[in-house]
């Protein structure tokens, strides 16, 4: 078995891997997480993991695989080219490896000209040719940072955080924020899909990912392909 982590700035997604089958997953906070939430299993023999949260996580992981599995987690790493995806960066290591792995999979999947969408707590897009070349991508505020930032920039806005996606007019100041996070969103990936069109051949492959890719999911094409674990798709090309 494989026990396979993607932890980013706010929580950690992990997967039980048995034969290449999925057979248990969970999510945990990563703030001010130990980890212990994490399947304690004898039959685990590898740790692959996807870490954007910095070296301090990445020890405290370590020390809870070292503790509870005798095993030594092997971290992935950004490289300037894996499995016929060459980077486009000139530093790739500068490049979050989550991005890297999320372009990887939807590439290696699809071996065609793809636009890597990932909503998590930033909203990333990697484009990639037909060829493997990666030509490069976007970073924005994913939804919980732009609202944080309303909070932390203004006096007189206050508002619950959590409703329902809706592109409609908001009727409460919590309603506006919440629906106009939706619709930054939603006109954010749209105009993506079309700065892409610029630099990819007609008829790309469209893949979406991360944990707040249901608020937009509703108002795009049919012809997004919805993938839930593409930075952990990406572990097994990296780390095979």
């Amino acid at each position: 078995m494989i026990l396979e982590c993607d932890i980013g700035n706010t929580r950690c997604k992990w997967r039980l891997l048995e034969d290449g089958q999925c057979i248990e997953r969970g999510v945990l906070d990563t703030v001010g997480e130990d980890f212990q939430g994490l399947p304690v299993n004898a039959g685990i023999q590898r740790v692959r993991v996807a870490c954007v949260a910095g070296t301090a996580v990445e020890s405290r992981l370590q020390l809870w695989a070292r503790q509870y599995l005798a095993l030594d987690c092997e971290f992935a790493r950004t490289e300037a080219e894996s499995s016929g995806l060459k980077n486009s960066y000139s530093r790739p290591e500068a490049m979050g490896v989550d991005r890297w792995l999320a372009a990887l999979a939807a590439y290696r999947a699809c071996r065609c000209a793809v636009l890597v969408i990932d909503l998590g707590s930033a909203l990333t897009a990697e484009a990639v040719d037909g060829g493997g070349q990666h030509l490069g991508g976007y970073i924005i505020p994913g939804a919980e940072l732009m609202q944080k930032a309303l909070l932390a920039g203004t006096e007189q806005v206050h508002f619950d955080q959590g409703l329902p996606a809706s592109l409609a007019l908001g009727r409460s100041t919590t309603e506006a924020v919440n629906h106009g996070t939706a619709v930054a969103l939603v006109g954010a990936v749209k105009q993506l899909i079309e700065q892409a069109g610029q630099y990819l051949p007609v008829g790309f492959n469209i893949v979406l990912t991360g944990g707040g890719a249901g608020i937009v999911r509703p108002y795009l094409p049919e012809a997004v392909e919805w993938r839930q674990d593409l930075v952990l798709d990406g572990l097994g090309y990296l780390l095979p």
